[in-house]
């Protein structure tokens, strides 16, 4: 291990150690019915036990304050409801936030809902009867999301969780080693990477279709088509081709050398401003977050230099994808958020 490793490791333990609840997070939550609102605290493997007194949790409703003695053990969970609190503890089973903060009011973490596609701080409305439930993966930076579990496990790890499964090869069949996938849907957009066989996960997703892009490097592509998952369902045999054989090295490839620049959130009549540096073929295509193209709003031959496309949606606001090919290789993958006028 060299020293900058060695350093960036001992910086990091004593972060942790000074700040014992960094990793804590909010990781499921109830809305009804009302006599089992209720919400669930997981740390990470910190080496910490957390009394949790007088730290408070926020609603629309008001604000909780939780009893001294509520612990929350090493890599353990608590579950916190009207038991534990006082104050005003209540959840809305239709749109809230829950700011969880310490006991010197620090922020330390906050969901809410409804929200798609959900993420990470954002989850979809729970069912009655259901949760909220947060998936992460061990690498956790990596993969978390929010998804609905329709039979709450409180206390314990969450599941009922959906995923997407498939292999990353390049254009001779190779595997592609340490390729990001990510998988795109109305409840959720989540990571995963490829390992040594080019195999990949992308776990924790709700139900519904996702649209499954792959990158590597300058490089990437998508699934054919949307792939639609059920509730606690795993989809395999999703396989993508990246086109990292047989073609230009990707500092010359054409697309590295232009540049993008549109406003984001965006709205009808926004312009997508682009640098040609030699004539070329130029499609652009809107997908929305089913994975269903909605518009195709460039698709012709441009000259060599600077262009303009005019962006005009016409449809609801929301989540979309604007994906630009330039001759035939992937130039953007972008997700948009667009806002009428």
């Amino acid at each position: 291990m060299n020293k900058a490793k060695i350093l960036s490791f001992v910086l990091l333990i004593a972060f942790a150690y000074a700040n014992p609840y960094i990793e804590t997070l909010i990781s499921e939550f109830q809305t009804a019915p009302d006599s089992l609102e209720r919400i669930e605290l997981h740390a990470l493997p910190f080496p910490y036990t957390i009394d949790l007194g007088g730290w408070t949790i926020t609603t629309n409703a008001g604000t909780a304050t939780i009893n001294p003695g509520t612990i929350l053990p090493y890599n353990g969970y608590v579950t916190i409801d009207r038991t534990n609190t006082s104050g005003v503890f209540s959840l809305n089973d239709i749109s809230d936030t829950i700011k969880l903060c310490d006991n010197r009011g620090y922020g330390v973490d906050e969901v809410s809902w409804p929200s798609l596609p959900a993420m990470w701080g954002c989850s979809p409305t729970p069912p009655y009867g259901g949760s909220g439930a947060l998936y992460r993966s061990n690498t956790y930076w990596m993969e978390i999301n929010w998804y609905i579990d329709s039979t709450p496990t409180f206390d314990a790890p969450n599941d009922d969780y959906s995923s997407i499964s498939g292999r990353i090869l390049n254009q001779n069949g190779q595997p592609v080693v340490g390729a990001e996938v990510r998988a795109y849907g109305p409840t959720g957009g989540c990571d995963g990477y490829s390992d040594s066989l080019g195999d990949y996960r992308v776990a924790g997703l709700g139900e519904g279709k996702y649209w499954v892009f792959a990158n590597y490097r300058n490089y990437s592509a998508h699934y054919s088509d949307s792939v639609y998952v059920g509730y606690s369902q795993h989809i395999t045999g999703i396989n993508i081709t990246l086109p990292l054989s047989g073609i230009a090295e990707p500092d010359k490839l054409i697309t590295n050398n232009i540049s993008f620049s549109f406003p984001n959130p965006v709205k009808d009549g926004s312009k997508i401003s682009f640098n040609l540096p030699k004539t070329a073929r130029v499609i652009m295509k809107v997908y929305d977050a089913q994975g269903v193209l909605i518009k195709t709003i460039g698709q012709k031959r441009l000259n060599k230099g600077n262009h303009q496309i005019e962006f005009n949606l016409n449809q609801f606001p929301g989540i979309y994808f604007l994906i630009a090919d330039i001759d035939g290789q992937r130039a953007i993958t972008e997700k948009l958020v667009y806002l009428k006028p």
